[in-house]
């Protein structure tokens, strides 16, 4: 009906030019409500090819099979020819640049493949034209070349899409052009315009009657007469477009139109009040929810992560009812993170610091998924919890120590426990290590008195061990060994300032005293018998003794050695054996005399080690010894010069214990 209605001239000239035969081509269909014109240009070697023929048929038929105006349609028609050129059997490879124009008669839509070319002209002049799909045509757009130089351009024929190419065909479909009464459509393929300026062409075709084959035939006189020496296959169709089609239902469809345009502007209008309200509250549900992730952040920044934990689930509820997943996404990890610090910080509250510095490492974790918020805070934390691990570590080695009994080295780690603590000012890290301290000197204390106590139980054994052999060398007469069981038990007892003991052998020696007047009363009289010799032993006896009791056992020995020799010549056994007793007792007191002299020297010895190693309290209890023992031997300028070191220590006690710790 539409092509009834309408009146559509066409007419083409198609020659070989110089070649021998023609490889270009050009058909059309005309149908009630479609037409379809096809111009192809074969691309080959040979001297005869059917790629051309083949391209245009190809294309009829398809549009034959599925007419349209639509982009889609084309497009589909194209490549289905492509396919049909690229599936062919034969001896060559078929190839052709083409150019397709499909109308309904009001409007038109061309498809261009290749070099092939198309224009419209309306009222006389250029309306629209095709662009090559070549890298000349490239060079153009990208002004590296001008337009006139293209149909001599070396690149003109090097083609990015063609029909017939086997990867990313992509052919130059235009949009729907409307058409008026008097327009003209021309399609050529290179034989015009590699010899033809466009002006040339625009030229004829502006000044021409309703016979479209009068201007392809001016066409042909000045391509002739322009006699290239190498003129190439040439085509060239024109449609004369005298009268388009004029739908008598348009008015009619236009009000139609109109009405149910109103309709639906009414409608539309309804839509979008009620869309603009739900836009409205849902943007207000989507600004309140932005509000409280805003406000989540901000108490993230400020280190509130309990308020930042009511605000996000407060936000991640709305971004559920408003279903934004990217949104449920964000705050889901913000909460993943604030719960892992809240978590973290309780641990680290209640001195679970290992599962505090775990519990910061997960939010650390987590915070890269949460734009990295409260990174700062977090690595402070894990820090802290690294610290106080240090003192737990330190207390607990400390622990380890006191349970292998080695309480030195516990009191050095629970020092530096301290000290760490002080240092990091972790007021709890510190009260438990003073704790742990105050624990462990408990301990040395506890020790210390069970040590006093054994050493007390052993003194008072010693002593009462020399009483009880001083007792039995009495009974048995060998006062001289009583006496100096007695005097070392006395020894003993004043060097640990044991008083008990010291009375006891007191008490001892008294009796001893009394034991020893009794057998000088009986010596006495046994003396008298014997006049002078007696006499005179009796007195080197006194000697000997006053000798030995003044400490003067040189002198001792040698009045006991002169009374032995008298007595010995009065046949006197018992005086003798006593004598004999006595430079025994004398020897053994000497060798012990010299003992304690060696004591106190070692024992000063051992003060000044400890002294020097600045262990004042077991340096000044050392001294002291050394003191007790060269007051026992009677040598008053050791036990001042001792003092004078006492008195050295406490100074320096002092300054030390005023230095900070």
């Amino acid at each position: 009906m539409k092509k009834l209605n309408s009146e559509f001239k066409t007419a083409f000239i198609s020659e070989a030019g110089a070649a021998l035969t023609n490889n270009d081509y050009f058909a059309f269909v005309e149908q009630d409500d479609y037409a379809c014109y096809v111009i192809a240009d074969g691309i080959t070697d040979l001297a005869q090819s059917e790629s051309a023929q083949k391209a245009v048929e190809s294309v009829i038929l398809h549009f034959q099979e599925r007419p349209s105006l639509t982009r889609r349609a084309l497009r589909a028609c194209l490549e289905s020819a492509n396919r049909d050129l690229l599936q062919a059997n034969g001896r060559e490879v078929l190839k052709a640049s083409v150019t397709v124009i499909v109308t309904d008669y009001e409007a038109v839509r061309y498809a261009v493949a290749g070099n092939t070319r198309f224009r419209l002209y309306r009222d006389g002049t250029l309306n629209t034209k095709s662009k090559d799909m070549s890298l000349s045509q490239d060079l153009v757009e990208k002004d590296e070349i001008t337009p006139n130089v293209l149909s001599r351009h070396e690149e003109r024929h090097n083609l990015y899409t063609y029909l017939g190419q086997e990867k990313d065909f992509r052919p130059h479909i235009s949009g729907k052009l409307k058409l008026m009464d008097g327009d003209i459509a021309v399609l050529y393929t290179r034989g015009i315009w590699e010899n033809l300026d466009e002006a040339d062409i625009d030229d004829i075709f502006s000044e021409t009657t309703d016979d479209p084959q009068e201007p392809l035939n001016n066409t042909e006189e000045m391509l002739l007469s322009k006699q290239p020496p190498n003129l190439d296959n040439y085509t060239m169709a024109a449609v004369f477009i005298n009268k388009i089609f004029t739908d008598p239902n348009r008015d009619r469809r236009r009000k139609r139109i109109i009405k149910i345009t109103i309709i639906v502007l009414i409608v539309l209008l309804i839509v979008s009040i009620i869309a603009y309200v739900l836009y409205s509250r849902h943007k207000d549900k989507v600004d309140e929810m932005n509000l409280r992730a805003d406000s989540t952040i901000a108490c993230i920044q400020d280190n509130n992560y309990i308020r930042a934990r009511e605000e996000v689930k407060k936000a991640l509820q709305q971004a559920e009812n408003l279903k934004d997943k990217e949104k449920i996404q964000q705050l889901t990890n913000y909460l993943r993170l604030i719960e892992s610090v809240i978590t973290a910080d309780d641990a680290y509250q209640n001195q679970k610091f290992d599962d505090a510095y775990q519990g910061y490492q997960t939010a650390q974790e987590r915070s890269r998924y949460a734009d990295k918020l409260g990174e700062a805070y977090i690595n402070r934390r894990i820090s802290n919890a690294e610290d106080n691990l240090t003192v737990a570590d330190f207390i607990n080695l400390g622990d380890k120590a006191m349970e292998q009994g080695d309480l030195g080295q516990a009191e050095v780690y629970y020092l530096r426990a301290k000290a760490f603590a002080a240092k990091i000012h972790a007021a709890d890290g510190k009260v438990q290590a003073q704790t742990a301290l105050d624990k462990l000197y408990d301990a040395k204390q506890k020790k210390k008195d069970e040590q006093e106590k054994k050493d007390k139980q052993r003194l008072t054994g010693d002593i009462s061990d020399l009483i009880t052999q001083g007792d039995t060398l009495s009974e048995y007469g060998d006062l001289d060994m009583a006496e100096q069981r007695y005097l070392a038990a006395r020894s003993l007892a004043a060097v640990h300032y044991d008083a008990d003991g010291k009375k006891e052998a007191l008490a001892a020696l008294d009796k001893l005293g009394q034991v020893r007047g009794k057998a000088a009363a009986a010596a006495q009289k046994e003396a008298e018998k014997h006049a002078a010799e007696y006499t005179t032993a009796a007195a080197l006896v006194g000697q000997g003794d006053a000798a030995f009791a003044n400490a003067d056992y040189i002198g001792a020995a040698a009045s006991y050695n002169a009374a032995l020799s008298q007595y010995t010549a009065l046949g006197d056994t018992a005086q003798s054996a006593i004598l004999s007793g006595k430079l025994q007792n004398m020897a053994a007191k000497q060798q012990a005399l010299d003992q304690q002299r060696a004591d106190a020297a070692a024992t000063q010895a051992q003060a000044g080690e400890l002294y020097a190693q600045k262990e004042y309290t077991a340096a000044k209890q050392a001294y002291r010894q050394a003191q007790q023992l060269y007051l026992a031997l009677g040598n008053q300028a050791k036990a001042d010069e001792i003092k004078t070191i006492l008195d050295r220590i406490d100074a320096d006690a002092a300054i030390m214990s005023a230095l900070p710790q």
